[in-house]
């Protein structure tokens, strides 16, 4: 496929990809293959091969790590076994699981018949950075001296090795894995991302591949971004996330914006007067504050956070997710934040899931839920975004449901929910089959061939 980016030097964020030409919306930017795939630091993948996270591997008699005793997964554990991991055994479980990835990118490194050294070359590590993580230089001492206790040849590399992960590496295989991709450690972290990735399966030769498409057009010489955090999160909650995995502070338009654009996604209600939000301060103090638009008292961010934490816990105990208590939270919620601040769009979310279109009150209500959801996207995740084509699936079934109801048989309902649709697939059709978004396109196609 011709390559539509291209690598450019920022000042302030070193090498990014830039779009080559313009780039419509929905297209596929590039397809990376990763260098190196394993356990993630703090994950168990249990039963789940360390190779291709399929489940029902079985330990090794040897070292007791758990893989597929057979194909790619076989040879590659055979060689790990024999050449450290048997020699581990008395370490503990997690230690040995959190060694795999960087054992193998150090391999990979030391021996570079694939230029995996000049591949990681451009790559930051944050060595300085990383010292400052509490108990991260003694867990990575300690990891180190177990490798090297069997492999002293990969000494050198390997405190580059352990900081290439940390920084680069992408949780893959729903948490249970970490893979590090060359050509998407260049796209840079935006609040408002125009480009998202889409995870397949490891293939039967150990390749693990994951695809970027543009969300939304690209103009050509503008830089191509995704997004590293939860974008349903307020600034200073992605900006802390950012700087404790990444080192760095954003400074797209969204964080730059103390309305969030608009989005009511941060907007809580003055305690003191409850007659207008509080607004964050944009100063770089350690302890930001928001400020009253009315009142102009201020609280602090840890103050802020303390409620916000009560509020979500109120909101993380309604188990199972049902209806009445999450309509209960929602109303209850009201009093303090915005209708779409964030912990409100989560509890929506859920609703929009729960209700059963069958029910014409039910319907309604997912409708509007779905509309209000539609209303943050455009704002926050624009263009065919995982979110959008998933909530838009909700609306059809509403709309489908209503319009059976009221016997609607409009020309132009039915050329609107066309198109509704039509963004649906164009939304989820790169979604591979076997997962979440994509068993819901199954579903939703099934509803609409009715």
């Amino acid at each position: 496929m011709p390559i539509l980016y291209e690598i450019k030097t920022d000042p302030a964020k070193g090498n990014i990809l830039v779009a080559k030409r313009d780039i419509q919306a929905g297209e596929l930017i590039f397809n990376d293959r990763h260098i190196v795939l394993g356990p993630k630091e703090f994950g168990n993948p249990k039963d789940h091969c360390i190779s291709c996270f399929k489940a029902k591997a079985s330990p090794c008699l040897t070292c007791e790590l758990p893989f597929c005793h057979e194909g790619h997964c076989s040879q590659t554990h055979q060689v790990e076994c024999d050449t450290l991991f048997q020699h581990l055994k008395s370490e503990p479980l997690p230690l040995r699981l959190a060694l795999v990835a960087p054992y193998r990118l150090a391999r990979a490194m030391a021996d570079d018949s694939e230029h995996v050294q000049t591949k990681m070359e451009p790559f930051m590590d944050h060595e300085e950075a990383r010292k400052a993580l509490t108990g991260h230089q003694e867990r990575i001492a300690h990891m180190r001296r177990m490798i090297v206790a069997v492999r002293p040849d990969l000494e050198q590399i390997l405190n580059r090795v352990f900081g290439l992960l940390h920084v680069n590496a992408l949780d893959v295989r729903n948490g249970l894995g970490r893979a590090l991709f060359p050509t998407l450690s260049y796209v840079s972290h935006s609040c408002v991302p125009n480009s998202r990735h889409i995870m397949d399966e490891v293939d039967d030769d150990g390749n693990l591949h994951i695809r970027l498409y543009s969300q939304v057009t690209i103009p050509q010489g503008q830089e191509i971004t995704i997004t590293y955090t939860n974008l349903l999160r307020h600034t200073f909650a992605r900006q802390a996330a950012l700087r404790r995995q990444w080192f760095f502070s954003c400074h797209c338009e969204r964080c730059s914006d103390p309305t969030e654009l608009k989005s009511g996604i941060n907007l809580v209600y003055c305690p003191s007067c409850t007659k207008s939000y509080l607004m964050p301060d944009q100063s770089e103090e350690d302890v930001p504050f928001w400020s009253c638009l009315a009142c102009l008292k201020a609280i602090s961010e840890d103050q802020l956070q303390g409620f916000l934490e009560v509020l979500k816990s109120k909101l993380d105990a309604i188990q199972p997710l049902a209806i009445e208590p999450l309509e209960k939270f929602l109303l209850y919620s009201a009093q303090f934040v915005h209708n779409f601040h964030y912990l409100c769009l989560i509890a929506k979310r859920y609703l929009s899931q729960l209700y059963d279109e069958t029910d014409a009150d039910q319907a309604a209500k997912k409708r509007l839920l779905s509309h209000e959801l539609m209303i943050v996207f455009d704002a926050l995740d624009p263009g065919y975004s995982q979110s959008r084509g998933l909530t838009m699936i909700e609306m059809v079934k509403s709309d489908l449901a209503l319009a059976e109801h009221s016997q609607m048989e409009d020309p132009e309902f039915q050329e609107i929910l066309k198109e509704k649709i039509d963004l649906v697939h164009q939304c989820l059709d790169v979604e591979p089959k076997d997962s979440l978004a994509g068993e819901a396109l199954k579903k939703f196609n099934q509803i609409i061939a009715k």
